[in-house]
């Protein structure tokens, strides 16, 4: 759904959109809480650094980083953004889509 507001409309200024989406209540999204699927994320980076029998320090070398960055996206202190996890996953010899089937079964 499109909506036009004319609150801040000026004569020689267009009209501003705003797009209102509907959000669905969030004890429907999951049945898990947030931080359960945080560490399960977590767990399941861990696990593909092991699987492909790399080290932390060997991980990062592949990424071009240092150790710490694995350290800590490991532990959950720091995100990864889409890239940086398909980067990851390259590294550890898996596709991305294989990384979220994985996910996806861990989070049923």
């Amino acid at each position: 759904m499109l909506r036009v507001s004319l609150a801040d409309h000026r004569k020689d200024s267009p009209p501003q959109l705003i797009r209102k989406i509907p959000l669905a209540p969030l004890h429907r999204m999951s049945k898990r809480s947030p931080r359960s699927e945080q560490e399960a994320l977590v767990a399941l980076l861990r696990a593909i650094r092991s699987e492909a029998g790399l080290r932390q320090v060997d991980l990062a070398k592949k990424l071009g980083q240092p150790q710490p960055f694995v350290s800590r996206y490991e532990s959950g202190e720091r995100r990864l953004d889409i890239l940086e996890l398909r980067q990851v996953c390259q590294a550890v010899g898996i596709t991305l889509q294989e990384f979220a089937a994985r996910l996806e079964q861990q989070l049923q």
